[in-house]
């Protein structure tokens, strides 16, 4: 209890029964006891009310994604039936046939952030 020892903690009793006294030391306990559930109380409804905001705009910010990995991808289908051409590989979707997801997304996108080159390129710029 806040890094105090048994001692520490019979020493503060102690005192307080010499300094509030017998007759009122009942009473502030009780009241400091509440405090401390009132305390607690609104901490864990504050936290509770955070992670609600987060969680909001996490989904929020996902849905956006969504939407902008939609549009993406029919522009690119737009692209390839006026221009008539295949889509150069870079413009494909990652998932060959199927529909890139937002998960898809933040996969790929974890593997382009690594700061670690990955092995095959450090073998190909060790060759030439």
């Amino acid at each position: 209890m806040f890094g105090l020892g048994i001692t520490e903690i019979i020493f503060l009793a102690v005192l307080a029964l010499i300094v509030i006294g017998p007759k009122q030391l009942p009473e502030m306990a009780r009241t400091i006891g509440r405090f401390l559930n009132e305390l607690k109380r609104s901490t864990d409804a504050l936290k509770d009310d955070i992670k609600i905001k987060v969680d909001l705009d996490l989904e929020k910010r996902r849905s956006d994604m969504g939407d902008q990995i939609r549009k993406q991808q029919e522009q690119l289908r737009e692209r390839e039936k006026t221009t008539g051409l295949p889509l150069p590989e870079e413009d494909r979707p990652k998932a060959a046939g199927h529909q890139l997801t937002i998960e898809g997304f933040e996969k790929e996108s974890s593997q382009h952030q690594s700061p670690e080159p990955s092995k095959s390129s450090k073998g190909s710029h060790e060759q030439s």
